[in-house]
């Protein structure tokens, strides 16, 4: 890795002394060009270790798990067991028959096939990087068949296996590297793909196979690189073989990789390459199985990156993994999730529980599946439970999440309200989350058309319920905080389209019905036997809405008049 700024090679073209000067420009920390081709070289191996091959049958230990490279993190030391037993369990899909992958396997040629056949690619790729760096120190490369004996291995001077070391060491700096967008265009265009190709394509381990993953996944986060991937012959299809590996690292990358892809510009050419059932039914299936930790996040963001990604062919996708189970997968894993969280044995905090809503989120928003999930009521109560206990910090964002996912499959079933319109400690925590929503008008508007929908189910005639003591004092301390945020939203709720919000005036209309709620409770029998303190609170919430609304209906007459006055000056003027 140069220190200072590299100068051009001498004697080379003036389109490679143009392209070099404005790749060392973009750099905010320098690396020498032809360093990059020296890794690139390095990773690629012109013999193939048979001893890589994995029996059928035989346990094997995975690579150290590297988390996803974001400009210079460091990679995870030390090793974990990972075979298929600790890999996958069927803890939360019983149903789910183990997926046969017919047509999709990894290579099941036999070894000495595999070195012949990996052999062409090798050499070609080799020869091309010998070009690229000798051309980089300013060399005149021709084909001759002296320099091509050089980097064959057939040659006078066969290239030695690179040690598993080395070559591991090679990519790992690459996969660095990668995700910086000049460095990752570089590489593509000095036939890291090809390398990377050839790679998975022949027989090796499975850290390699993890490092070639990781880099492709850091290459499909910029525009240019992940076309380029899409546009190499075969190497999508490489990449989604690799989803049938018991390999948790090597999964982990693989789902990061295609994450990444079905949210960049190449979204349709990556729907048509994963559409098949085999691989939808795979990665629900790894999902559903997987004991890993980080293989069950990077899992379900591939399921999630696959019903909210926007092209025009995704329905495709939602549509066969509607088919293939996943709501009813979903509620399991979300089952668990929740279990363990309340239980603090959840080792990856509030991550996968939140994108496990996002998922079911998504899905409520597309017609095919929302009411698929809506006749759930398991995962209806999941997500409500998921309100209630984000009370406690470490739930972060998954709280709004269900709050957002409640108020669609309420859209969808309004009866579902049956089950919580009584639950003290839902409208309790309900009402709790409302500031942590103000700033997303989505999850606002969420929040109030469930209280909406609970206050007339409330005081609905068809209910024969009467308001308790214990939800009158909750939505009495609760007073203050939908006043407040009324107050900070009025604008922004007064000129918004009501299509696309809740609307001030229908705000305003369920302030006012918990106020009549509140003053009937207060007016009944049963009320001069309960606690004084309880009903002081009550009174004192009734007297603060009253005012509020009161200060609300004169502001409304102050504006309708200036309103008319201004008509009526206009016509005057007319």
């Amino acid at each position: 890795m140069a220190s200072e700024a590299a100068e051009p090679p001498v004697g080379s073209s003036p389109e490679q002394q143009e392209e070099i000067e404005l790749f060392t420009s973009e750099l905010s920390t320098t690396v020498d060009p032809s360093f990059i081709i020296h890794l690139i070289r390095q990773l690629l191996t012109s013999n193939v270790d048979h001893t890589l091959v994995k029996q059928p049958d035989q346990e094997h230990e995975a690579a150290p798990v590297r988390s996803p490279v974001d400009g210079g993190k460091e990679r995870k030391e030390g090793a974990q067991q990972c075979d298929s037993e600790a890999l996958f369990s069927s803890k939360a899909s019983k149903d789910i028959e183990p997926c046969k992958h017919e047509g999709l396997q990894v290579h099941a040629n036999s070894p000495s096939v595999l070195h012949q056949e990996g052999r062409t690619q090798v050499e070609r790729a080799q020869l091309s990087l010998e070009n690229n760096e000798a051309l980089e120190n300013g060399n005149i490369v021709k084909g001759s068949a002296s320099s091509k004996d050089e980097c064959s291995p057939s040659g006078s001077q066969a290239v030695c296996t690179m040690p598993d070391e080395q070559r591991e060491e090679a990519g790992c700096m690459l996969w660095d590297l990668a995700a910086t967008q000049s460095h990752a265009e570089f590489m593509v265009k000095h036939h890291v793909l090809e390398v990377l190709q050839t790679i998975l394509g022949t027989p090796h381990s499975d850290r390699l196979r993890e490092i070639c993953l990781g880099i492709l996944g850091n290459l499909a986060c910029h525009a240019e690189p992940v076309k380029a991937i899409v546009e190499t012959s075969g190497l999508p299809t490489e990449i989604i073989q690799t989803l049938f590996v018991d390999d948790a690292p090597s999964l982990s990358e693989a789902c990061r990789l295609l994450s990444a892809s079905l949210h960049s510009d190449q979204v349709d050419s990556w729907v048509k390459a994963i559409e098949s059932p085999e691989v939808l039914e795979r990665v629900i299936w790894i999902a559903a199985n997987t004991m890993n930790s980080l293989l069950l996040e990077k899992s379900t963001e591939l399921l999630l990156a696959m019903v909210d990604c926007q092209g025009s062919t995704t329905s495709i996708l939602v549509s066969s993994l509607v088919k293939l189970g996943l709501p009813a997968v979903l509620t399991e894993l979300l089952a668990s999730e929740l279990s363990a969280f309340k239980d603090g044995i959840c080792s990856h905090g509030n991550v996968v529980l939140d994108t496990l809503l996002q998922i079911a989120e998504a899905l409520s928003l597309c017609d095919e599946a929302a009411g698929k999930l809506a006749e759930n009521s398991k995962l209806f109560a999941l997500a409500c439970e998921v309100i209630k206990v984000s009370g406690k910090e470490e739930v972060g964002p998954a709280g709004i999440t269900a709050t957002v996912l409640v108020a669609n499959l309420l859209a969808e079933r309004e009866d579902l309200v049956c089950d919580i319109f009584q639950d003290v400690h839902f409208v309790k925590q309900l009402l709790e989350l409302l500031p942590s929503a103000a700033d997303d008008p989505g999850a606002r508007n969420a929040f109030w058309s469930i209280l909406e929908t609970l206050i007339f189910e409330i005081t609905s005639n068809a209910t024969g319920y009467t308001l308790s003591t214990e939800v009158s004092l909750v939505f009495a301390h609760g007073s203050r905080v939908l006043l407040e945020d009324l107050q900070e939203h009025q604008d922004i709720d007064d000129h918004r389209d009501v299509a696309a919000s809740r609307g001030f005036t229908s705000k305003l209309e369920t302030v006012d019905n918990i106020l009549h709620m509140m003053e009937d409770l207060l007016a009944s029998k049963n009320s001069a036997k309960e606690e004084n303190d309880a009903r002081k609170i009550i009174e004192s919430s009734c007297c603060l809405l009253k005012s509020w609304l009161s200060s609300m209906e004169r502001h409304k007459m102050v504006e309708n008049d200036k309103d008319h006055l201004l008509q009526n000056g206009a016509r005057e003027s007319d």
